[in-house]
């Protein structure tokens, strides 16, 4: 192991330091000490880094393979809420509004979970229209958006489309990595802010 390579050097190097006369030995056996514990340093380096990965990547996967996706059911109402206060503090909508869409799009009033937490949610119609959508702040960056959104370009019928606004980078920057693209604007459309028309560049 590299410890063990490690320790044999160490002890070699001891002997040839003792050594009368050998002077030029010691300073070849320095250097080489010197070069093995920065190899080791830098081996020790990449292997927790590559473990770290490794946590990671089993994490993502675990977590999407336990992902439900699912119809909404009046008892997720609390969570939704949770979840929408979080995503947007100063607009977000209330629980009537919730409750409308759910009369309004069974179907596709949709929630992800994993085990009994609800994580995230996409409210669109058949038309591919998306009303709204949140992700839980502690599960965003693991695809979960992105698994919901898949699951719409699925069951809507047409291309999904939604408004945005133009300030928001964030989601602008999300929505173009799912393959939407801006192709209008409507002026004023949040009071004080504009709404990007963003649109699916095929349908799935």
């Amino acid at each position: 192991s590299p410890t063990a390579a490690l320790r044999f050097i160490f002890r070699h190097c001891g002997v040839l330091v003792s050594t009368p006369h050998s002077s030029r030995f010691a300073s070849l056996a320095f250097g080489t000490f010197y070069f093995a514990v920065q190899f080791l340093t830098f081996y020790e380096f990449i292997k927790e880094r590559d473990r770290k990965i490794i946590r990671y990547h089993y994490y993502q996967m675990d977590e999407k393979t336990l992902a439900t996706i699912r119809k909404f059911k009046i008892g997720d109402i609390n969570k939704i809420l949770e979840i929408e206060e979080q995503a947007f503090p100063k607009t977000a909508y209330p629980k009537e509004t919730f409750l409308n869409y759910g009369n309004s799009f069974p179907d596709t009033f949709t929630v992800i979970e994993t085990g009994d937490d609800i994580i995230g949610y996409i409210i669109f119609d058949r038309g591919g229209h998306i009303h709204s959508t949140a992700v839980k702040r502690t599960y965003r960056m693991k695809g979960f958006g992105k698994m919901l959104f898949i699951h719409a370009a699925k069951c809507a019928q047409k291309r999904l489309w939604l408004e945005v606004r133009s300030k928001n980078s964030g989601a602008i920057t999300f929505y173009k990595r799912l393959g939407m693209k801006i192709t209008g604007k409507i002026p004023n459309y949040y009071g004080n802010d504009d709404a990007l028309i963003m649109v699916m560049s095929q349908k799935k």
